[in-house]
């Protein structure tokens, strides 16, 4: 055999391949400098054309990486790739020279496209090398930006709030904020120097994150708050807008709102917010009542599963007897033998061929007896198995019949809080005694009883907003010239108040310049359902995705998650009971991390494209991911198992929403579609005049309005259940 030198088994394992076509080395020329060599300005380059697609982050041939001078000297599966102060040691420049010629790197004819290096980049290799490898000192890089073209105005990120009051979409490096009810636009600012990619609303509806490069920006909801005023004689009992096209009528505890005709238009009654509790407590236990079904199918399940592991024991246990009579026969027959064989050689020299016969039945009795032990061997460890198995599985019926204990529990603490809130906004009702209409006619504002301020559409009596300031009865409204509301109350208070709705930036984490906690740009944002937490995801395109858990209050950092994925994130959403966070990204891959301990708890793959979008069901129980591969999975949450792929898309699925309780999922994509799609991956709804690639898509937390955005900058308003639309927000 012939001997091959250690350098040379180094230098294939390092290429990650077995051989090459004859190479003739290559030439290092003679580079006379006393200057230091850069390693980030003069030899990273050629490494990054020529060795990194094989040698880097994502893809370690032979274990190396080659990006920086600290990884190459932590080396592969063979040691350092460098030698500082000895060039022509260092294995990475004996590859690259073909000091080797059957082993030559990068490989002929390879995929990337790789080319030897020079006789030019060889001596500086070298040289650097040489001059002890020294990484290049670090330098913040200062980045010259430029104005967004005027041009760009496609809706990438798009957020609702949960009660649909407000939604969001960025634009370019601007972000857009809009009052649903009104169809006003309330905000429209630029928000960072770069592309806005992500956008998110808190859980309560008054705080939006913004994600740019390297930068999160939070934006708070201006509250309402009165201040001290002189009281203005207010309206009672019915009042005329100034076109005479809306009347109000108060009749007790309701207002109605008429048109000139007299037809009501809607009532005003109650307060929304009661109202809104009732619906998030019924939506809850319905998620409890699902909860409750799933538990005890799968204690079913559990009983079905104990009967068989039993039956097994049972039938286990009954086998033992026979295979042990079995073997006691063939032990006593072994024993008859070998007697007999005793007596065949205490006879004479004539009874050899009795002996021989004796010792062809000792000879089988044996085996006889060795098959019987090993069959009944066998039958006692499928005993124990069975024993076992019976033992785990009853163990799994206490379990099932513990989570239905719990489930209905759960449901029954559901239905109680949506009976007090059904309770809470009966009483929510009290009698109305003042109403006013805005100078613009656009809003009517109502006020009574119960101390509050509710202000409405004019046009159609949706419900805006619930404002408290007051400690007595409201008996009196009216606006000022200057737009200021002024209302008086029954203990003589007055207050003066700017109803419309405001949005202003409240702080911001990391910087576009300079040193930032965020790497590259924020893609994901996703905020914990009880709103303490912001989830961001980055992370430097195919070298690294990242994960960063944030104070939502103080904006300070809770918890790093670093290369939870090896390449940049895309989605991010908590589970709904705030105990994991679902993660897609570049990797092709999603992952469930564990925010209190940063843990992954499990992957999903099966995509063979970027992971753009991730979200939960209501129970938590399924995840639902949407890919660049056009395709939309469906994923047991707990097991891990994919339940269902969701085809159909021409282009990449941007954006995956489940919707309310119902069990459909809203998505949008890059073929012009916004749709509603069943678990079952059969279409639902198609919403109508949608135009251009679709960028992203968002849903109420009831499931009954969808709004999207895409690459013509018309943010989009349907109504879930008949697909109709409720309004369109162009740039």
């Amino acid at each position: 055999m012939m001997n091959v030198p250690r350098s040379s088994i180094m230098l294939a394992i390092l290429a990650g391949a077995t051989s090459f076509a004859a190479t003739a080395p290559i030439p290092i020329a003679e580079l006379k400098r006393t200057d230091p060599v850069s390693f980030d300005r003069e030899v990273l380059p050629f490494l990054s054309d020529n060795c990194l697609a094989c040698h880097c982050q994502t893809t370690r041939k032979g274990g190396l990486n080659l990006e920086t001078p600290e990884l190459m000297l932590k080396g592969g599966e063979n040691g350092p790739a460098i030698v500082p102060q000895r060039g022509t040691e260092s294995l990475v420049l004996q590859a690259a020279a073909h000091l080797d010629a059957d082993l030559a790197m990068p490989p002929r004819d390879n995929k990337a496209k790789a080319k030897n290096l020079t006789p030019a980049q060889l001596a500086l290799l070298k040289l650097w090398i040489d001059q002890g490898a020294k990484p290049s000192p670090k330098v913040e890089r200062k980045l010259d930006w430029q104005p967004m073209p005027a041009v760009l105005g496609a809706i990438v990120g798009v957020a609702v709030t949960a009660d649909g009051q407000f939604a969001a979409c960025t634009r370019a490096n601007r972000v857009c904020i809009y009052h649903l009810p009104s169809g006003r636009a309330v905000l429209n600012e630029v928000a960072h120097r770069d592309q806005v990619n992500a956008v998110a609303f808190s859980p309560d509806g008054t705080l939006l994150a913004t994600g740019g490069y390297r930068e999160v920006k939070l934006w708070r909801r201006v509250p309402i708050e009165g201040k001290p005023a002189e009281p203005l004689a207010g309206a009672t009992g019915k009042i005329a807008r100034g076109d005479g096209q809306r009347v109000v009528t108060v009749e007790g505890n309701i207002a109605k709102l008429c048109g000139a005709d007299g037809k009501v238009i809607a009532e005003l009654r109650g307060n929304r917010f009661a109202r809104e509790r009732i619906d998030a407590c019924d939506r809850a236990l319905q998620v409890a009542t699902g909860n409750v079904a799933f538990r005890k199918d799968a204690v079913t399940a559990a009983g079905k599963a104990l009967q068989v592991a039993q039956d097994r024991a049972k039938k286990s246990a009954e086998g033992i007897a026979p295979k042990e009579q079995d073997l006691a026969a063939k032990q006593k027959a072994l024993a008859k033998a070998q007697e007999e064989a005793e007596k065949a050689r205490a006879e004479s020299d004539s009874a050899a061929q009795k002996i021989e016969s004796a010792n062809k039945q000792i000879a089988e009795g044996e085996a006889a007896v060795k098959k019987a032990e090993t069959t009944r061997d066998v039958a006692l460890t499928e005993l124990e198995l069975a024993k076992a198995e019976a033992q785990k599985t009853a163990a799994g019926v206490t379990e099932a019949n513990a989570a239905v204990e719990t489930a209905e529990a759960a449901r029954k603490k559901a239905d109680e809080a949506l009976q007090a809130a059904r309770t809470a906004a009966t009483a929510a009702e009290q009698p109305i005694r003042a109403v006013a209409f805005s100078p613009d006619g656009s809003t009517v504002v109502t006020a009574g009883d119960d101390q509050l301020i509710h202000s409405w559409s004019a046009e159609n009596g949706a419900a805006f907003d619930v404002i408290q300031g007051h400690k007595a009865a409201v008996t009196a409204l009216a606006f000022a010239p200057s737009g200021e509301l002024v209302s008086t109350a029954s203990d003589g208070s007055a207050l003066a108040w700017n109803i419309a709705p405001a949005w202003k930036l409240e702080r911001t984490i990391g910087a576009s310049e300079g040193p930032s906690p965020l790497t590259d740009r924020v893609n994901a944002l996703a905020f914990s359902p009880d709103g303490k937490l912001l989830a961001t995801g980055s992370g430097e395109p195919s070298r690294g995705g990242e994960i960063k858990l944030w104070d939502a209050g103080s904006a300070q950092l809770v918890r790093d998650v670093p290369n939870v994925h090896s390449d940049a994130v895309f989605g991010l959403e908590f589970s709904p009971d705030g105990r994991q966070l679902a993660s897609g990204a570049a990797d092709k891959i999603a992952r469930i991390v564990d925010p209190a301990t940063g843990k992954v708890v499990r992957n999903f793959e099966g995509h063979t494209h970027h992971v753009l979008a991730v979200s939960w069901s209501p129970d938590g129980r399924t995840l639902a991911t949407a890919g660049a591969d056009n395709v939309v999975k469906i994923w047991d949450a707990t097991s891990g198992d994919r339940k269902k792929n969701i085809e159909g898309y021409d282009k990449e699925v941007t954006a995956v929403r489940f919707a309310g309780v119902s069990g459909a999922v809203l998505t949008s994509s890059g073929d012009n579609k916004v749709r509603l799609v069943g678990l079952d991956g059969k279409e639902i709804r198609a919403f109508p005049e949608v135009a251009d690639f679709m960028g992203g898509a968002a849903v109420t937390a009831d499931g009954k309005v969808i709004v999207a955005g895409g690459q013509d900058s018309v943010l989009r308003v349907w109504n879930a259940a008949d697909g109709k639309p409720l309004a369109a927000f162009p740039r």
